[in-house]
């Protein structure tokens, strides 16, 4: 079943959204699940308290969008609450300086290789005949 984010101004700005998602009466926002399914926290639940917003089932968000009777309430939240966002060049693993890469383990059958390259010089053509 697909749910709602109700959000603060803030975190919709933050999250370049305020243009393309619904404003609710009370000038909060109302955010679809895929746009914090990158934010820290494992469950919608967690993602969602991170951002400090409130999660609505469909018939709830359509409510928020009309009535300020009865808002449901956020949690505070401010830019030092966010992440900082890392540039291309920090989220490269690897050494700049060596230019080596760290590998995912001790495990090298499942590292990228580069694939053999056929050798037909003359002398491994008469090994392979000679055989």
């Amino acid at each position: 079943m697909a749910n709602y984010i109700k959000v603060c101004p803030f975190i919709a700005e933050q999250l370049g959204l305020t243009d393309i998602r619904q404003q609710t009466a009370d000038g909060n926002y109302l955010l679809w699940q895929q746009d914090i399914a990158t934010m820290q926290g494992e469950t919608l639940e967690e993602r969602s308290r991170y951002i400090g917003g409130a999660i609505l089932d469909a018939r709830r968000g359509k409510k928020e969008l009309k009535d300020t009777e009865e808002p449901v309430p956020l949690m505070e939240t401010s830019e030092e609450d966010l992440p900082e966002e890392k540039t291309p060049d920090e989220e490269h693993i690897g050494d700049k300086e060596t230019g080596e890469e760290e590998t995912g383990g001790d495990n090298t059958e499942g590292d990228l290789k580069t694939p053999p390259v056929a050798d037909n010089t003359n002398e491994n053509k008469e090994r392979r005949t000679r055989k």
